[in-house]
């Protein structure tokens, strides 16, 4: 993953990806209108966070939920979010 100030670890990015949307769709009018980015870039991000919601469900729970596929799946999704990140500078 590159380096950047966005967190690499699964637990840290959880933070940063939730409250960086919370962040974009809050304010009036919205931060992200007022950061100019677009309608589409916080659809791609809220895809993001979305597929990223129940796989992290999955992996709080060590014992029973957090398999190798979970946590794969969490990696895909930071770096989804990283190469959106770099291209649109969203975050």
């Amino acid at each position: 993953m590159p380096n950047t100030r966005v967190p690499q670890t699964i637990s840290e990015f959880n933070v940063y990806v939730n409250n960086g949307l919370d962040y974009l769709n809050s304010g009036d009018p919205k931060n992200s209108v007022r950061l100019t980015i677009t309608e589409g870039e916080v659809t791609l991000l809220t895809g993001i966070v979305d597929r990223w919601k129940p796989l992290y469900t999955l992996y709080t729970d060590k014992e029973k939920t957090r398999t190798p596929l979970v946590v794969a799946q969490l990696q895909d999704l930071m770096t989804e979010f990283n190469d959106l990140n770099q291209s649109k500078h969203l975050l």
